[in-house]
């Protein structure tokens, strides 16, 4: 099996998983890329990344919306936030993604936020 590629064989996208490592530098936060979900029945899922202390307590592991259809279930049964993202997440835009990470919200220590994180919702 293809190193970049779960049971399902679905690629990863390597533009978003390269803006994300971009993020992760520009604004401090802990991503993992790529993430390998593993179950507990041993199946496996890949994902572009895993966003620690934002989503939930346990972060959020993101995909593609395109491609990801009907495999949230799997993320959050194992106490993941699960988002699927658009293409759009190709290029690192600072205020897009700040926006995106404000949305998922702040699970980590108190006080430890990053000096941008405002909370503020999407919409």
């Amino acid at each position: 099996m293809d190193a970049n590629r779960d049971r399902t064989g679905r690629p990863l996208h390597g533009e978003i998983m390269d803006a994300w490592r971009h993020a992760a530098r520009d604004l401090g936060i802990r991503v993992e890329i790529p993430f390998t979900l593993k179950m507990e029945n041993g199946d496996v899922e890949f994902y572009e990344g895993h966003v620690l202390e934002f989503g939930g307590p346990k972060g959020t592991v993101f995909g593609i919306i395109d491609l990801d259809k009907n495999t949230t279930k799997s993320r959050t049964e194992n106490g993941y936030f699960a988002s699927d993202l658009s293409l759009s997440y190709r290029r690192y835009d600072r205020q897009f993604f700040i926006d995106t990470l404000d949305d998922w919200k702040w699970f980590g220590p108190e006080g430890d936020q990053p000096s941008w994180y405002t909370g503020k919702n999407w919409s």
